[in-house]
């Protein structure tokens, strides 16, 4: 299976709503005009992103629903197999509730704000002055009895609340108080962060921590909440942790192993993958945990670091055995030491990643090597049958594009979110429409093939796995405790892939033209919401262009509103629109858009 990218008459009359015919022409004549044709049908597929949007909330919203209401007692039947308890708001680390507030800032749709606040509120009366998240009983009181909790749970809910801080400034104390939290779990030997924070006294400290999973992310989220709280003991700590990581490198080619031993401050070997590192769950979570701390606060040590681990790893994890030009392998060790040729699922996610650092890199020719091993990839395993079977993503593959065995022949739903981030992204720099031609079908079959129905006895949701052959049999309905968590995060992938820029046009995200993602690849993206914000019930957009964008076009088509039927251009009315595409001028402006 490949897409053609043969031509056709894509042709777009514009009405003239300016005062210049001129500026029109030369915007359209920025519009890539050749799309690809599907190989095949997707099953049930829709017309537009504003479907998937709209069944994505309304399933979401009936689940949260359903959620409240077996939480308070009032008669929501569910199935034995089902735990409530272990997927209320309350329980998991509170991150159900607090990731609602990524579908808000996707769509402004203030049920899920409010789901957000709520559990903030809860969670804030209940941590105490240590700032650690604590573990609640099925009766959704303090465990007394629990002893650690994860390091990924406490900076995942710090990360959450930051994000929801910046909206409701209420909640800076808690951030500032979670925070903390993180800083009581800094190891004082090597400067790196433990695997878990003792909930009570005389714990023992596990001895390997995860320098991507724990020490990236950790670093991340102290970055993001000194940004929330203008607290630079978060920010100085965040440089010093990603300092510490850089420090503990092969020096030979640059590369870090993912696990490392607190104790004997060596390479870990016991905790997966060992001495290895994988490509998205250190390379790229690094490379987003930079980008980070250089957003807070620029520092050319860092931009250095950056700059200078990018080169080695594009070298270090490309492996020419993959698909018939190369590709990024799963699995790499440090030393250089050969590894089998696997590809992983989590590559759509690395993908963005690698394009977003491109502002950071001065190098010309590094920048264009980026791109071109991105595109490489792309090709040869995301749009053809090597990775992309039955327009599902399989979870690990072997050398050739075969099952690695029976065992891993499923998609995961959480990784494949990241699609429309990283191949809509590639599409604009690479100006070839067939990544997000792609990508679109992949999220439809995602969101036909997943979806659970009504009366299944679980809430309305999602199922977490699916075969990725006939008959797409389902392995689990949920992650225990994160009942789909990670679909929350949908609406916000799906307004980025919605917004489509000629090649010329940067919209600016707040720090880039994509927007960055916390942690690992079942997080959220994050960005400005002063420089892009949508709230579909009110038919309103605003989207900012950045200073370096040039002359060119905006497709919002994928929203599914009727038309544009006014503009706002930094506080004046704006003329320059057809239909849905809004036609932009070059340099910095603020558009306010309102649809039909």
């Amino acid at each position: 299976m490949m897409w053609s990218n043969a031509p056709c008459p894509a042709y777009i009359s514009l009405v003239r709503r300016s005062r210049s015919c001129v500026f029109f022409l030369a915007c359209f004549a920025l519009v890539q005009c050749n799309f690809p044709a599907e190989p095949y049908k997707v099953p049930e597929s829709r017309a537009s992103y504003c479907d998937d949007l709209d069944q994505v909330v309304e399933v979401l919203g009936k689940g949260c629903k359903a959620l409240q209401i077996a939480r308070s007692g009032a008669g929501c039947t569910l199935s034995d197999g089902y735990s409530i308890d272990q997927a209320a708001y309350y329980s998991g680390g509170f991150l159900v509730g607090l990731s609602a507030f990524s579908t808000y800032q996707a769509i402004g749709d203030t049920s899920f704000l409010n789901i957000a606040r709520c559990t903030a509120q809860r969670l804030d009366g209940l941590v105490p002055t240590s700032g650690v998240v604590p573990i609640l009983t099925v009766k959704g009181v303090v465990d007394t009895t629990a002893s650690v909790i994860p390091m990924t749970t406490q900076v995942n809910v710090l990360a959450m609340c930051s994000e929801l801080a910046l909206f409701d400034t209420s909640f800076v104390p808690l951030v500032r108080k979670l925070a903390h939290g993180v800083l009581g779990g800094l190891d004082e030997h090597t400067g790196l962060l433990c695997v878990e924070l003792p909930l009570r006294s005389n714990v023992p400290r596990t001895a390997e921590t995860s320098l991507g999973a724990v020490g990236a992310f950790g670093a991340q989220a102290l970055a993001r909440a000194s940004f929330v709280t203008g607290d630079t003991l978060f920010r100085s700590t965040s440089e010093k942790i990603l300092s510490e990581i850089w420090n503990r490198r092969n020096k030979k080619n640059d590369m870090i192993g993912e696990t490392w031993d607190l104790v004997t401050d060596s390479a870990g070997k016991v905790a997966y993958p060992g001495r290895m590192f994988r490509f998205d769950d250190m390379g790229g979570a690094y490379l987003r945990a930079l980008m980070t701390a250089l957003d807070v606060h620029p520092s050319h040590e860092l931009q250095e670091i950056l700059v200078q681990y990018e080169r080695g790893l594009i070298d270090a994890i490309w492996d020419t055995r993959i698909a018939s030009d190369g590709g990024f392998r799963y699995l790499t060790d440090p030393k250089g030491e050969e590894q089998a040729a696997e590809v992983e699922t989590m590559y759509g996610l690395f993908i963005a990643t690698l394009l977003r650092t491109l502002p950071y890199i001065p190098d010309a020719e590094l920048r264009r090597s980026v791109i071109d091993r991105c595109r490489i990839h792309a090709n040869g395993v995301f749009l053809t049958e090597y990775g992309l079977k039955h327009f599902m993503i399989p979870h690990n593959l072997a050398e050739g594009g075969g099952y690695n065995n029976e065992l891993n022949d499923s998609q995961l739903g959480y990784a494949v979110l990241q699609y429309p981030l990283g191949m809509c992204a590639l599409a604009h720099v690479t100006d070839e429409p067939s990544y997000a031609k792609a990508t679109k079908a992949v999220i439809d079959t995602l969101l036909v093939r997943h979806r659970l129905a009504d009366a299944e006895g679980v809430p309305p949701g999602y199922a977490s796995m699916i075969e990725t052959q006939p008959p797409f049999g389902r392995e689990t309905s949920y992650y225990s405790s994160n009942w789909c968590r990670e679909f929350l995060f949908l609406p916000a992938y799906l307004l980025f892939a919605s917004i489509e820029p000629s090649r010329s046009v940067q919209v600016d995200w707040g720090n880039g033209t994509i927007p960055n993602v916390y942690g690992l690849c079942n997080s959220p993206p994050f960005w400005d919401l002063h420089k892009v914000n949508y709230d579909r019930s009110a038919k309103r957009l605003t989207i900012t262009t950045s200073t370096g964008s040039g002359l060119g076009l905006i497709r919002l088509d994928e929203l599914g509103h009727e038309s544009i039927a006014r503009v706002i251009k930094d506080g004046a009315d704006g003329r320059a629109y057809e239909g849905n595409t809004l036609a932009c001028e070059a340099g910095a402006h603020r558009y306010e858009v309102f649809f039909k």
